[in-house]
């Protein structure tokens, strides 16, 4: 056979042992110098493998690609695609395996060649990692909303007002739904003085201060804000915003609370790029220098006392999801931007943690095609720097997510999870 012809490769099942085999007599390819990448991977779902390995001797007519337990016993097989390579040489190969039932733990992945006759391989083996998912699920909201405001006090997340979806019919709430990190159970909050849908909520204290939104009878956003303290269960009134606003992100530095861009139409546009901070000590709003940017639902999050808000939808680029990421100084009242993060997105969760900004989820047309993601990526600014990490179990939109004791909280209208992002090293 012509050493340089093209033949499909076929992943079977096969129960692989070591050495020659098949046939009586007959012998096979000789397998040597195999690379698989990845070398490691996340448990759970199914992982694509890819690699080479070198054929001499004869020409190999099928692969059979294994994954082993550290004893070398085949626990799973890969499956689900052909590839095309010469009989001998260097072949490439590519293959699905099976990992969601795998717990953590070293493995090997064990390649193995037959021939046309039926003779088979030696087998040649790379050592394989999982390693823990850092997402994990966990119980969802009672009851279903979405453009919720999240934030958190001590141990609890804070899921408030929103729009329901019951019957297809969005109705703003004024609900107040609170999750414990330590019991893993929700319960029901004091609700709010007043229905509100694309709120968004900020912590100073034990109080939160709920800004924002719009109902059926503001429908181009509410300046009131309410404020809820935790310790006593109880709302009051507090300062109203200097621009009637909603689908804005908010965050905290010391006792300031800075409100960003938003819109007063549900269809986004005309966007605002307005912020305005409250100082919470004297009940003042200020109004301070604009981003530039005019977008609807972007993700705030505060890193080394610098305000990061990124994403969004920008009604003066088309209402295209923003693939832009900026940094304001509170004390120079200054902004700046940051590169460019991988998937442009919209109504997606932000928060910092281990010195990195932290994006989740929500709403992207990358590559053209409008769908909700579930990719997460986080930036670094000393590389000044984004990178993909361990997404999101389902994609979704409308995510929220809150740092507590180093744990990211992530929320979205119908499910709920857990994510130790300072595990997500791959």
């Amino acid at each position: 056979m012509n050493v340089h012809k093209w033949i499909s490769l076929l992943l079977v099942f096969a129960l692989i042992g070591c050495g020659g085999g098949g046939n009586a007599g007959t012998p096979g390819p000789q397998l040597d110098a195999v690379s698989v990448t990845p070398t490691s991977a996340y448990t759970g779902g199914t992982r694509t493998l890819s690699g080479t390995v070198v054929v001499g001797g004869m020409d190999a007519s099928s692969l059979q690609i294994t994954l082993a337990n550290s004893n070398g016993t085949p626990i799973a097989q890969g499956s689900g695609t052909t590839f095309s390579g010469p009989g001998q040489g260097l072949l490439w190969f590519s293959t699905n395996m099976d990992t969601a039932a795998l717990s953590a733990g070293t493995y090997r992945i064990n390649v193995q060649a037959t021939s046309s006759t039926g003779g088979v391989s030696n087998v040649v083996a790379q050592t394989f990692q999982l390693i823990a998912n850092p997402w994990q699920g966990a119980d969802p909201m009672p009851h279903t909303v979405s453009e919720f405001a999240v934030t958190s006090v001590g141990s609890k997340v804070y899921v408030l007002t929103g729009l329901s979806t019951v019957n297809g019919i969005g109705t703003a709430t004024s609900e107040v739904q609170i999750y414990d990190t330590v019991s893993g159970q929700w319960s029901t909050g004091p609700q709010a003085p007043r229905v509100r849908a694309g709120a968004t909520a900020a912590v100073v204290g034990s109080s939160i201060y709920l800004m924002g939104g719009y109902n059926a009878a503001n429908p181009t956003g509410l300046a009131f804000v309410d404020v809820l303290d935790t310790q006593t269960g109880s709302w009051s009134t507090g300062p109203a915003t200097p621009t009637a606003r909603f689908y804005s992100c908010a965050a905290t530095i010391g006792s300031s609370i800075y409100l960003v861009d938003g819109t007063q139409s549900i269809t986004d546009s005309p966007s605002t790029s307005a912020l305005e901070s409250l100082d919470t000590t004297t009940g003042t709003w200020y109004s301070l220098a604009s981003s530039g940017f005019a977008v609807s639902h972007p993700g705030c999050a505060v890193l080394g006392g610098l305000l990061y808000v990124n994403g969004g939808d920008a009604s003066s680029a088309g209402f295209s999801e923003l693939i832009a990421s900026q940094w304001y100084n509170p004390i120079l009242n200054i902004w700046s931007t940051t590169n460019y993060f991988s998937y442009n997105r919209t109504r997606h969760a932000s928060v910092a943690i281990a010195g990195r900004v932290i994006i989740i989820g929500g709403r992207s047309d990358a590559g053209g095609i409008e769908a909700v993601t579930a990719v997460t990526e986080a930036y670094t600014p000393a590389s000044n720097s984004w990178s993909i990490r361990a997404p999101m179990p389902f994609a979704a939109q409308d995510v929220g997510a809150v740092v507590i004791n180093g744990i990211v909280y992530v929320f979205t209208p119908t499910s709920s999870y857990i994510y130790d992002a300072l595990s997500d090293t791959l």
